[in-house]
């Protein structure tokens, strides 16, 4: 770099620094810029606590400050936070933000794009979190241990969710994903041990070890689409009962392995999805494995698959076409059958009509 190109960043740098500065207003402390005309929360010592109201805007020397950002770490560590409501302005919340506070209710206003890495991170008394409609990025363990959360719904914004974001939610029962997410990521469920049931986004593609430790997962609803099932995708998961893979399913790593009380597996992938070494281990060989009428020797034949004495063809491999759920339709599950109830009519998730 040139030591004229370095001298100009310099000046740059120190002009940006000299728009911003630091004031309180209210009991609230703020990073203003003057150049974006913005204020951005930050900490302040003896931290925030009681119930928090950020203003939309604030005034300073005459100029009006849009409060638009809550910076990294600026309420972590604030025990007595009860609550807060946050501006419809806002659009960011940096990271780690609400380590560790005793918030138990918050609300992300539509106007917010990210949550960043850890905000929520270790809020032991959040039970209840309504993200608006707007949002578009969640990153790694936002949420993770936050041990009181029961429920939540990610809305259909949201397009990338970062790894471990609920890991570690103990009391999670209910997660609603309506966004376009391709992949489940690394630990996204790590651990949640009150996850019982599952409807994956028809939108993934790929899951990884999302559902490690989900000792109690039971059902897990598969959408056609879906090509990689990961390494330990759904490792430890000790209750979960069966499984049905759908035709577009190409890749299974590892990923079933440890599910013990797996009562049967149904496919319908006319060729056998790759695996690799562990996906069917401490599972017992003896289980039905339905597979596609004619598919039957494939599976016979093909590597892990073959460990199975009791693979079955049923149902016309080519007769139907997937189905793809939508908000109105209802899922049933029975027999440990998933079904769609649409209008009058009931389908499976592969299209063909229960009459």
């Amino acid at each position: 770099m040139s030591m004229k190109r370095a001298l100009f960043l310099f000046f740059i740098a120190i002009i940006a620094i000299n728009n911003i500065h630091s004031i309180e207003i209210d009991g609230i402390n703020y990073n203003l810029d003057d150049a974006t005309l913005t204020a951005s929360v930050i900490s302040k010592n003896p931290k925030y606590a009681g119930n928090v109201v950020l203003p939309s805007s604030i005034t300073f020397e005459g100029q009006n400050y849009s409060v638009t950002q809550i910076e990294s770490n600026a309420f972590s560590g604030c025990y007595e936070l009860d609550s807060i409501i946050l501006p419809q302005q806002l659009e960011y919340i940096g990271g780690s933000a609400f380590y560790s506070s005793g918030l138990k209710y918050i609300r992300i206003p539509e106007r917010v794009k990210e949550i960043a890495g850890m905000a929520f991170v270790n809020c032991a008394e959040l039970d209840s979190i309504d993200i608006e409609e707007g949002i578009t990025a969640i990153g790694s363990y936002a949420f993770a241990n936050c041990t009181k959360l029961k429920n939540i719904t990610i809305p259909s914004s949201v397009t990338n969710m970062d790894p471990a974001i609920f890991q570690g939610c103990t009391n999670l029962a209910s997660v609603r994903i309506f966004g376009s997410i391709q992949v489940l990521e690394t630990d996204l469920f790590k651990g949640c041990t009150n996850l019982r049931n599952f409807d994956v986004p028809e939108s993934v593609q790929s899951i990884s070890n999302a559902f490690t430790d989900c000792v109690n997962l039971e059902y897990v609803i598969l959408h056609e689409g879906i090509v990689n099932l990961g390494y330990d995708a759904f490792y430890g998961c000790t209750n979960l009962r069966n499984i049905t893979l759908p035709s577009s399913l190409l890749h299974m790593y590892n990923s079933l392995w440890s599910c013990a009380n797996i009562e049967y597996i149904r496919t319908y992938a006319v060729n056998p999805p790759d695996c690799t070494g562990y996906c069917f281990r401490n599972i017992n060989k003896s289980i039905p494995i339905y597979v596609p009428a004619g598919s039957g020797n494939l599976y016979r034949s093909a590597e892990h698959w073959k460990s199975f004495n009791n693979i079955i063809e049923e149902g016309n491999p080519t007769g139907f076409n997937p189905i793809k759920p939508n908000n109105k339709d209802n899922k049933i599950i029975c027999n440990d059958k998933v079904f769609i109830l649409r209008g009058e009519k009931v389908y499976t998730l592969q299209g063909q009509e229960v009459k």
